[in-house]
């Protein structure tokens, strides 16, 4: 087995566990409570499916990135977040609800919104104006079998079984391990390729998970939003689901290394970031 094939495994594995663990400790009484606070999750899904492909094209225009390089960032930003940022907004002493259900969200935003992006970029950064098709098969997978059936899954088993909400710290917690397997698998298999683009493009990545955690904190404070669903709101701007945005960059491009290299690097990126959110919003926790 290659380290690419372990990635295959890993990355719906580190998900799904997420999920089911997010699952079995709430209730549709609680995603409705959620819902009911709408405005964390109104700004998960405004910044993600507007905000961010905004950004992605100042700070590629700023950055002065190649064209590929340019497309390859544009369209990670039209992808949704990532269960991921569930586990991190459970470190960070954050409300986990809105990114749960923004984490739905954004999936289905994303469906609606890439096409878009994919022919404007063709057109602003390729010169290229031919209809390209968007392989969605990616995009459903994410949504049903790595967000929508897991998450279903661990709410049916908590509103059968008392022992759900026990269980729930130790299903994540294997998320996390599998997210740490993930972590290594990923510099090991895409070693040369991370060493070749983290200079030229890593700054980007940098700065564009950095003004939209920023934008997101700083809305969330404007709001008066306190702090469980501002951490869940900072933690979903700075995660985006890298595999997904690989496998259609990779679909797309017949798998080029430059339209595939900002979604690898931001995968290292968001895991830095999120750490120090984490960090912060604990600290905050404590104050």
């Amino acid at each position: 087995m290659t380290a690419h094939d372990l990635i295959d495994i890993l990355a719906p594995m580190a998900a799904g566990l997420i999920m089911l663990g997010t699952g079995m400790g709430i209730t549709i009484r609680i995603l409705a409570e959620a819902i009911g606070d709408f405005m964390p999750l109104l700004m998960i899904v405004v910044l993600q499916v507007v905000a961010m492909p905004l950004a992605a094209f100042a700070v590629a225009w700023v950055a002065g990135l190649s064209p590929e390089l340019s497309m390859g960032l544009l369209l990670l930003s039209a992808c949704p977040t990532t269960a991921i940022a569930v586990m991190f907004t459970d470190l960070s002493k954050g409300d986990a609800r809105p990114t749960t259900l923004g984490l739905v969200l954004t999936t289905l935003g994303s469906m609606a919104s890439m096409s878009l992006l994919l022919h404007l970029g063709m057109r602003t950064f390729l010169g290229v104006g031919t209809p390209v098709q968007l392989p969605m098969a990616p995009l459903f997978q994410a949504l049903a079998v790595h967000t929508v059936l897991p998450l279903t899954i661990g709410m049916v088993y908590s509103a059968l079984s008392e022992t759900s909400k026990s269980m729930a710290p130790l299903i994540k917690g294997m998320g996390l391990l599998a997210v740490i397997a993930l972590t290594v698998a990923i510099i090991v298999a895409e070693f040369d390729v991370l060493m070749y683009w983290i200079p030229r493009v890593a700054g980007a990545c940098i700065a564009l998970c950095a003004i939209m955690s920023s934008i997101a904190a700083l809305l969330a404070w404007l709001l008066e939003i306190r702090l469980p669903p501002a951490a869940a709101v900072t933690q979903s701007m700075a995660f985006k689901d890298t595999y997904l945005a690989t496998a259609v960059l990779a679909g797309l491009f017949s798998g080029q290394a430059a339209y595939v290299a900002p979604a690898i690097v931001y995968g290292l990126v968001q895991l830095i970031a999120g750490t120090v959110i984490a960090v912060i919003y604990r600290r905050a926790a404590r104050a």
